[in-house]
């Protein structure tokens, strides 16, 4: 499509216009610029950031008054962002770079110019910062800023000189100073979830959207973005949000635009009487518990920039993140212990530098173990300050460093799990297990892969490491309930542990809940273990099992506990369903056979 501009051929208008002409050569969508001040047309061509998706042209353009205009084949939208300077895609236009100006978020002293040549007015610098914008659901997410001007007192100013989009690397973002300083930015997409295994888990996930945390337990509601269950404001901007361990699974650091971090609360269930069956009712939204800046050692500190990045709540007084030591040129993981009473404090306890760039880190809720990623791909096991190889022996992922890594037990063995998105493979530890994944979650026993051939494949936990296996596009086996098709492009937001509800996102943005059968026949396992007839008779009827399973699961087991069984169904209808289901066939063998190391369990 070849777009050509009109200043008042086509609309009968004194003011700028813009008209989109096929190859065709017949005009198709033709609009006005709706205010006066707009620049000339031609000035307004040139700072156009185009972005192609599909059969469809968006394109965004920093108008004279500094508010940015964003045109679409079908609408034309204008937003107040402050002075915009530059606007900019990125490669697979998934995000918005937005560079801007603003004098309303207050200066600081200084003799420098102003950026751009002009000559600051009474010594006050204005702030100049970055924005990361990305759109789902028909809504426009704030997910980054950069603040590129220090605080006042700051004394290393950051005068931005250009940015720009790497282009083979979709989420890299190449900054140079007017001082000749570069810096390079790489982001990955993740979900803020909690993690843990823990029945306390109500399975939070969090969406950033500027200085709004939109926030739904997904084990009592499910709300698709960019709605929420409960929704959290804060004075700044968010960067990045990580949940705490055991005990108190549920509550939340997240870290500010400004440096501070905040910390709050998890939802809590109200307890009801009467009305609920459970005696339950709606989570109570999250509450603030402080908000505090870091105390770092001055060399941590560096002002205008992130002083941390990579948060990790690894123990319940015990919080890591990563900052880049001005004096020794290089990264350190930083430890601050947590204080939450009488306020809310975050004090430095270790600073460990790293041999290189730290790509990524990640930590087990439930052990408190934590992995440490290199830019070469090797894994190194951190605690309290010492940095060590994995394993002793050390680790390396064999092809390429993944950019989001995790740590589970596989029969018992604590072992990393990492994903390359650009390859769409992924690791156990050095082996490869699976490509064409596109993400993966951790439920208490099962590891779940979403694949490109738009299937969800469930690995039991209990199989050794040795025992893996890679994966297949198709059943390896007619019978096997441990893969399942889902809709084309979803993706893993969260797992319910101890349920088994698995909640994926469509390309469109809208939720699904699915309940794979591998989940659900290990509940019933569960349940008859531990003689919850009841509970496994509900769960059987509600996902349509053969009622069988519930006798050749332990046949033993249940005729010596017939009574007990009779006693907890108490409906005499529920028993003749039962009954009637009854047949020669062993369904443990034909229908529901045990897959993997669990084959032999019985």
């Amino acid at each position: 499509m070849a777009g050509l501009g009109s200043a008042g051929e086509v609309m009968e208008s004194s003011l700028p216009a813009l008209q989109l002409i096929p190859r065709q050569g017949h005009a198709e969508y033709g609009c006005g610029l709706a205010t006066a001040s707009c620049t000339p047309l031609v000035r307004w061509w040139r700072g156009w950031s185009r972005r192609y998706t599909g059969g469809r042209v968006e394109m965004c353009s920093p108008a004279a008054s500094g508010s940015l205009t964003s045109m679409t084949s079908s609408s034309l939208r204008g937003t107040g962002s402050g002075m915009v300077l530059e606007v900019q895609w990125s490669s697979d236009s998934a995000v918005l770079a937005l560079w801007l100006r603003d004098l309303s978020r207050g200066a600081h002293t200084d003799s420098s110019p102003k950026e751009g040549g002009e000559e600051g007015t009474g010594g006050q610098l204005p702030r100049t910062f970055i924005q990361l914008w990305c759109v789902g659901n028909y809504h426009w997410y704030l997910k980054q800023e950069l603040h590129l001007t220090p605080p006042p007192g700051g004394t290393h100013s950051v005068a931005l000189a250009g940015l720009l989009w790497d282009p083979i690397v979709p989420l890299r973002l190449h900054l140079l100073t007017q001082a000749g300083q570069y810096m390079c930015y790489n982001w990955r997409w993740g979900v803020a979830e909690s993690k843990t295994h823990s029945r306390d888990n109500m399975a939070s996930v969090v969406v950033i959207d500027g200085a709004r945390l939109l926030l739904t337990p997904f084990r009592y509601t499910v709300v698709p973005p960019p709605m929420c269950a409960h929704e959290v404001l804060l004075p700044s901007p968010v960067l990045q949000v990580t949940f705490a361990p055991p005990p108190r699974c549920n509550d939340f650091v997240a870290l500010l635009a400004s440096g501070q971090l905040a910390v709050f609360s998890g939802p809590k269930v109200k307890e009801v009487q009467g009305d609920s069956p459970s005696g339950r009712g709606p989570c109570a939204a999250p509450q603030l518990l402080g908000i505090a800046r870091p105390a770092l050692h001055p060399a941590e500190a560096v002002p205008g920039l992130h002083c941390l990045r990579q948060l990790c709540w690894c123990q319940p007084d015990c919080l890591l993140g990563v900052a880049w030591d001005a004096q020794r040129h290089s990264d350190v993981i930083v430890e601050l212990s947590v204080q939450l009473e009488p306020k809310a404090e975050f004090v430095q306890c270790h600073s460990t530098p790293c041999p290189q760039p730290l790509l990524c880190l990640c930590c087990n809720p439930d052990s408190g173990s934590v992995a440490v990623q290199l830019v070469d791909g090797s894994i190194l096991s951190y605690s309290h300050g010492l940095l060590q190889p994995w394993d002793g022996s050390g680790l390396r992922f064999p092809d390429q460093p993944c950019e989001q890594i995790a740590l589970t037990a596989f029969g018992g063995k604590e072992c990393v799990v990492g994903l390359n998105s650009f390859r769409r493979t992924l690791y156990i530890g050095s082996e490869r297990l699976a490509t064409g994944c596109t993400s993966f979650a951790i439920h208490n026993e099962f590891l779940l892969l979403s694949m490109d051939s738009h299937s969800l494949h469930c690995i039991s936990l209990h199989t050794p490491p040795s025992e893996l296996t890679p994966l297949t596009t198709d059943k390896p086996r007619p019978l096997d309930e441990s893969v399942r098709r889902v809709e084309r492009g979803s993706r893993i937001v969260a797992v319910v542990t101890h349920d088994v509800r698995v909640i994926l996102q469509m390309p469109r943005g809208n939720l699904e809940t699915v309940c794979p059968r591998a989940l659900v026949l290990s509940s019933i396992r569960r349940s008859l273990d531990r003689r919850e007839f009841r509970q496994a008779f509900d769960t059987v009827r509600k996902h349509r099992i053969n009622l069988n399973l519930m006798y050749d699961h332990s046949p033993q087991v249940f005729l010596a506990h017939v009574k007990e069984f009779v006693e907890q169904l108490e409906s005499a209808n529920y028993i003749n369903l039962f009954l009637t289901e009854l047949r020669e066939e062993d369904v443990t063998e034909t229908m529901y056979p045990r897959v993997g190391v669990d084959a032999g369990v019985r």
